[in-house]
């Protein structure tokens, strides 16, 4: 199981606070949580114990996929608690506020994950992704929340609003790079497995394996089929690190990755050779990796207009909303995480 627990100040009475994160909380999440694109009650009234929903999400910026909501505690103006189940990943999450000052609120988050059956696989990756994710949602709450006093969720203009409302260009294609770069790594590992198991050693113009020698050529040259394990060790680093802290100078790394699978793949012989004449086993491993590259090259070299654009509405905005916390002495929120 992992866990994520922070919290964070916000300028402004607690009713307010929960009218957001708890009382209209099917209307709101959707806005200041990533991924979400609905949340669709299956229980009429308001949101008490016992009430059930479906979660639409939109995983890694690329994956749909539909889970069971159910609130399991409640109370107005203090506590909500919602379970969050899919096959193989039980989520639980616990919003909290407390008075803090004449006017405003600590606003605790609190988040349980537990993994099962082929979903463990994800533990290490989900460890790493939790507490950058949260942080950021819980910075999007309070921007939103500061920006409409009265907590109106048709969102009048202004400056927390359209911060959490529009998508910064930069960060969905860094999404779904890594998302590309993930679907990538799993090809890779594929291709050295059955390079392995059918001894298909590296074959280029210049250079030429034996056999017998696959599984040693890894640690060095790779194989006719996969690059070898430090590169794909680095290829894992970066994708990490790009669901975990997206970064340009990481999204370039990956281009550069993606790039470089290009010139080995048809470099290879048994690469060009299973394009050619295609085959059920080895051509779709070589025709996978070699589409994956190249949209990891696209995505990570290739400069997207509207980021330029995109940054200078981003720091206009921070500056405004630096400013207003300046006025109301504002404190950053402090998490634990393990």
């Amino acid at each position: 199981m992992i866990t994520f627990d922070g919290s964070i100040y916000i300028h402004r009475p607690v009713r307010t606070v929960f009218d957001v994160v708890g009382t209209r909380l099917f209307e709101t999440q959707p806005i200041w949580e990533d991924g979400i694109v609905a949340i669709h009650p299956l229980t009429e009234g308001p949101i008490r114990v016992g009430t059930k929903a479906v979660m639409e999400r939109l995983d890694l910026g690329v994956w749909r996929r539909r889970t069971n909501y159910q609130c399991v505690a409640f109370e107005q103006d203090r506590l909500l608690v919602f379970y969050n189940d899919s096959p193989g990943i039980h989520v639980e999450f616990r919003l909290s506020v407390a008075p803090a000052g004449e006017q405003g609120t600590l606003l605790r988050f609190v988040v349980l994950a537990t993994f099962s059956g082929a979903m463990r696989l994800l533990e290490p990756l989900a460890a790493v992704m939790l507490g950058p994710e949260r942080r950021k949602t819980l910075r999007d709450i309070k921007a939103y929340v500061e920006s409409n006093p009265t907590a109106d969720t048709r969102s009048r203009p202004g400056v927390g609003s359209q911060k959490v409302l529009h998508l910064d260009p930069e960060r969905a294609r860094m999404k779904v790079l890594a998302s590309v770069s993930l679907v990538q790594l799993i090809v890779q590992l594929l291709a050295a497995r059955k390079a392995i198991r059918d001894r298909i050693p590296y074959d280029i113009p210049f250079a030429h394996g034996e056999p017998q020698n696959v599984e040693r050529d890894m640690w060095t040259k790779g194989s006719g089929l996969a690059a070898p394990w430090p590169m794909l060790a680095a290829h894992a680093a970066v994708t990490t690190l790009l669901f975990a802290r997206p970064r340009p100078w990481l999204r370039r790394t990956a281009g550069v990755v993606g790039a470089a699978y290009i010139l080995g793949i048809l470099w290879e012989r048994v690469g060009r050779e299973s394009l050619r004449h295609p085959d059920t086993e080895t051509t779709p491993l070589v025709a996978a990796g070699l589409a994956l590259s190249v949209a990891m090259a696209r995505l990570g070299l290739v400069p997207d207009a509207r980021t330029a654009e995109f940054k200078h509405q981003a720091q206009r905005q921070d500056r405004a909303v630096a400013a207003s916390d300046r006025a109301t002495d504002d404190q950053d929120f402090v998490e634990q995480i393990s």
